[in-house]
């Protein structure tokens, strides 16, 4: 009986090592199986308190992992584990540096939520979580300042991606360049592609431009969109279809920008131009007729095509200031289908020649196509000059016009002359044309402010109209 009792003693500690062999060997030669790996993105620290227990039975937490991705929001997870032995002791010391880093990456994250647009002051640098420098960005740079947090930062955001800027160098009102020229005697086609690019680079994310066509001598028929593009609702702006009425698209585009730069700051009537223009979006035509105003502005010359040159010059008979028509003399608003022809002149000419057909005209193409795309609430025609507005139809648009211009409303009569505003009006579209300044045209440049003051606020008032 001693016998077996010793044979059992000296066999069983053997199995239990044969046993046991192969786990500690692959904990010593192989300990990523044993234990989880950390990505090289993330920041990860484990943080152990000084406990000391003497009860059956204690849940503590255990550990905190944080995880901390550059540029995307924080997420702390707690463990919990039950303890069983009566006495545990675990310590770390008092003041562990990464316990300081954890206050600290807590401190950028939590903040007052702020959730408004700003510009930048001056050019300075952008942080990452860490306040690691990034990469500088421009004076009057727009961003979403998303919280105000603790050490005098503020979390932003350009483009979707999150930085870190010193509050100080955040204002809440528009500090960028101003483009567009109201003392430029002579707005040409190049002076407004010039300021649509920098409109389109400094509004981007608010401000669109689409070619959406091109004139007889090869020239950009621009469409700009204003405010939310995906907006169901849409007030629609068409202007200089005549040649000779170009200072209404320098007036326009000095609209369009101050509508850009007060988006953020400005309350029409207690409400913010972004709350407006996110519900109704603005598309704007501000130079129908390219060709046509160049034609008005320096003749014949700025026409590259030979063959519509020589054109220009047999039609004009030097009069190039009075010009109306597009590139080979064909008055664009009278090119429409409904009511083609009707006081229609034979042959092309300074004005008031129909074409050959409707619709023959690419930059006449470009309008319709556009305006079937959008099919808007309402559009504003304008011309120049007699300090009038002409209307068909009633409307709560119309009445709007009158209250800012105080020009004299005038009812037009049955038919159509294949203007825009007769092919609105079969298709049912809200429209009234306003016709700016006194008498002759094209208009001298000492009215331009009194202009821009009667008509500044109207697309921001129709479009609230339509929220």
């Amino acid at each position: 009986m001693r016998k077996n009792k010793k044979t059992l003693n000296t066999i069983v500690p053997k199995l239990i090592t044969i046993l046991l062999a192969p786990a500690v060997i692959s904990g010593f030669l192989f300990p990523e199986y044993c234990y989880p790996a950390i990505s090289e993105n993330e920041v990860t620290s484990t943080y152990e308190s000084s406990i000391t227990f003497e009860s059956s039975s204690v849940e503590i937490t255990s550990a905190v992992e944080t995880t901390l991705p550059i540029h995307t929001t924080s997420k702390i997870t707690t463990a919990t584990t039950t303890i069983q032995p009566s006495t545990i002791t675990a310590s770390a010391p008092k003041d562990d540096d990464s316990d300081k880093e954890l206050k600290m990456l807590l401190s950028r994250i939590k903040g007052k939520k702020i959730n408004r647009y700003a510009f930048v002051k001056k050019k300075t640098k952008v942080y990452d979580i860490y306040h690691k420098p990034i990469k500088k960005i421009k004076k009057g740079t727009r961003c979403l300042v998303l919280k105000k947090v603790k050490d005098g930062y503020s979390m932003i955001k350009i483009s979707n991606a999150i930085y870190y800027l010193k509050t100080k160098y955040l204002t809440y009102k528009c500090n960028k360049k101003s483009y567009v020229s109201s003392s430029d005697k002579l707005y040409t086609y190049s002076d407004m592609v010039y300021d649509i690019k920098c409109l389109n680079k400094n509004y981007g994310d608010i401000f669109t431009a689409e070619v959406v066509g091109k004139s007889l001598d090869n020239r950009d028929v621009y469409s700009l969109i204003i405010g939310n593009p995906n907006a169901k609702k849409t007030l629609f702006i068409e202007s200089t279809i005549h040649a000779r009425e170009y200072t209404n698209t320098q007036i326009i585009m000095k609209i369009i920008e101050d509508i850009c730069r007060n988006y953020d700051s400005q309350k029409y009537y207690r409400t913010y131009l972004s709350k407006i223009f996110s519900k109704v979006k603005l598309v704007v035509m501000p130079m129908v007729n390219p060709d046509g105003v160049s034609i008005s502005q320096y003749g014949a010359t700025s026409i590259h095509d030979a063959k519509l040159r020589k054109k220009v010059v047999r039609i004009a008979k030097g009069k190039y200031s009075e010009w109306k028509g597009n590139a080979r003399g064909v008055d664009l608003n009278r090119n429409y289908a409904q009511g083609f022809g009707y006081k229609s002149t034979k042959h092309p000419a300074l004005s008031e020649y129909a074409g050959k057909r409707a619709y023959s005209e690419p930059e006449v193409v470009a309008n319709v196509n556009n305006v079937q795309k959008y099919m808007p609430n309402a559009v504003i025609c304008f011309h120049e000059a007699g300090q009038v507005i002409y209307y068909r139809y009633n409307s709560k648009l119309l009445n709007i016009v009158k209250r800012h211009t105080g020009y004299q409303p005038i009812r037009e009569g049955e038919p159509g002359y294949g203007s825009s505003s007769d092919f609105l009006d079969s298709l049912g579209i809200t429209n009234c044309t306003i016709e700016n300044g006194l008498v002759p045209c094209p208009l001298s440049h000492w009215q331009f402010n009194s202009i821009y003051r009667k008509n500044k606020y109207i697309f921001i008032e129709a479009a609230k109209l339509y929220m």
